[in-house]
């Protein structure tokens, strides 16, 4: 793509980056209080740790790391449109 094109301010306007960043930090939120409310929910019924909890901490990580990837490509695409 030629980096002197422009685009123009209706393909602009239906940018939905901002949206999808809005989705990204609701799913960090709800995933943290969701795992919070597990642990919380085992200490306090003093449950033997189990299979289910030696999966969901790598998980966790897992997921964690896709959010991450994804606000940094929102950045990237921030930074790459005010570029333009």
């Amino acid at each position: 793509m030629d980096s002197t094109q422009q685009y123009s301010p209706a393909y602009l306007a239906e940018d939905k980056s901002r949206e999808f960043l809005n989705i990204v930090v609701a799913f960090a939120i709800l995933e943290t209080v969701f795992m919070i409310l597990f642990f919380t929910s085992r200490a306090m019924n003093k449950t033997s740790n189990g299979w289910d909890v030696y999966l969901m901490i790598p998980g966790y990580i897992y997921c964690f790391g896709h959010i991450v990837v994804a606000s940094c490509m929102f950045k990237a695409s921030l930074q790459d449109t005010e570029m333009r």
